[in-house]
């Protein structure tokens, strides 16, 4: 009985997976949904610098290649190829008795965003403190772990999120990506200019 109770737990949670998994590869086939991560991260103000570079491991940093993080991982992992946008690494682990969902993205072989994800995450105060500790935050500078953004001198981001579940983003503004997603918003904006013109010309001609 309890080897099917594990069994039953193993292919439910492989299920959860597989659709949180294939709901998230659908979501970031969207450009836009690169570009409102960005401006949420970069568009708040009240940034907090740190000396402490931002970076995925002592091993992994941003602007590395696939094949090099990819060996630096040492777990089991999904790689999503995105030709148009971002290639993704998804995997689960569970670290400090939390689990952690990790995606890393890569524009043309440069990590340049990832993210972790705590599905069930009660001790966010445990995660604040961390983040203060590892990036030598003193605690009177913040006590808000919902929107908490640090900066450092390498043009790196990271932005605390408490919504369904708790969220942590790292975000690069260099290796490209940031002005990939700068032009196709001002080209977006040129092109709904130019509908409006388009549109108020016909009109003319008919009234």
């Amino acid at each position: 009985m309890l080897l099917i109770r594990k069994i039953n737990n193993i292919l439910n949670s492989r299920k959860y997976y597989n659709h949180y998994y294939n709901q998230i590869i659908k979501k970031y086939k969207n450009i836009d949904s690169y570009t409102a991560i960005f401006n949420n991260v970069l568009q708040q103000n009240n940034s907090i610098g740190s000396k402490t570079p931002i970076r995925f491991s002592d091993d992994i940093q941003f602007g590395d290649c696939i094949s090099k993080v990819k060996k630096g991982i040492n777990t089991s992992y999904r790689f999503i190829k995105n030709v148009a946008l971002c290639d993704i690494i998804f995997f689960t682990t569970k670290v400090g008795g939390y689990i952690i969902t990790t995606e890393l993205h890569f524009f043309k072989n440069k990590l340049i965003f990832f993210k972790y994800t705590f599905p069930s995450l009660l001790n966010k105060k445990r995660i604040e403190k961390l983040i203060k500790r590892k990036y030598l935050i003193k605690e009177s500078v913040t006590n808000n772990i919902n929107n908490l953004l640090v900066t450092d001198s390498f043009n790196s981001y990271l932005k605390t999120e408490n919504e369904v579940t708790f969220s942590i983003y790292y975000i690069s503004k260099n290796y490209g990506f940031y002005d990939f997603l700068k032009q196709h918003q001002e080209t977006s904006k040129l092109n709904i200019l130019n509908q409006y013109s388009n549109s108020e010309s016909q009109l003319l001609e008919k009234i």
